[in-house]
C-alpha cells in the first residue's frame, strides 16, 4: 500500500475561474492554471533545479508500487527515483506530493524547497524587468542557497 504525503508552499496560483463541485476535482483545478505565466515560471524553476541535482523533469511521479500519478510537473533523481509531483490545490496553493513509503519526506521537501526558491527568484527578476529595470547580475551562494540579484535603477 502506498502512502501519499504532501507539503504546501506559500506560492499562490491565480484561479482563472471558480468551479463548484460536490467534491474537489483536481483535474479542474489543474486546468484552471494551465497556460498561466506562473506555470511557465514553475517549469523554468524545475528545469534549473533538475540541472543542479541531476534530476529529470516529467509529468508524473510514482508510488511505491510503480504506478504513475499525473501532475502539473514531476521530478525524480537517482536518489529519489519515484520522485514527486507538483499539484495545485483547490484554493490555488502549490503543493508537492510523493509516496512517503518510497523515499521519505526529506528529499521531497528539499527538492520542493529548491524549486520554490528558484520560482521566487524568477518572479522577482521578471517583475523588476517589467518595471523597466535592468538585471545586472544574478548570483547564487552555494553555501546557503541564497540568490543575490543586482539591478540597475
Amino acid at each position: 500500500m502506498s502512502l501519499t504525503a504532501e507539503f504546501e508552499t506559500t506560492i499562490q496560483f491565480p484561479r482563472r475561474e471558480v468551479v463548484r463541485l460536490p467534491a474537489p476535482d483536481m483535474r479542474v483545478t489543474q486546468a484552471n492554471v494551465a497556460g498561466v505565466p506562473c506555470l511557465d515560471r514553475l517549469r523554468k524553476a524545475a528545469a534549473i533545479v533538475a540541472g543542479q541535482v541531476g534530476g529529470v523533469v516529467q509529468s508524473f511521479y510514482k508510488d511505491s508500487h510503480g504506478a504513475q500519478h499525473a501532475c502539473l510537473l514531476g521530478m525524480s533523481t537517482s536518489g529519489f527515483p519515484n520522485g514527486f509531483g507538483a499539484v495545485v490545490d483547490p484554493a490555488g496553493k502549490l503543493c508537492f506530493r510523493w509516496d512517503d513509503r518510497s523515499t521519505g519526506v526529506s528529499a521531497a521537501k528539499e527538492l520542493g524547497g529548491l524549486i520554490a526558491r528558484e520560482y521566487v527568484t524568477l518572479a522577482f527578476i521578471e517583475t523588476q524587468s517589467a518595471m523597466g529595470r535592468t538585471i545586472v547580475d544574478a548570483r547564487r551562494n552555494d553555501a546557503d542557497g541564497s540568490v543575490t540579484v543586482r539591478i540597475k535603477l
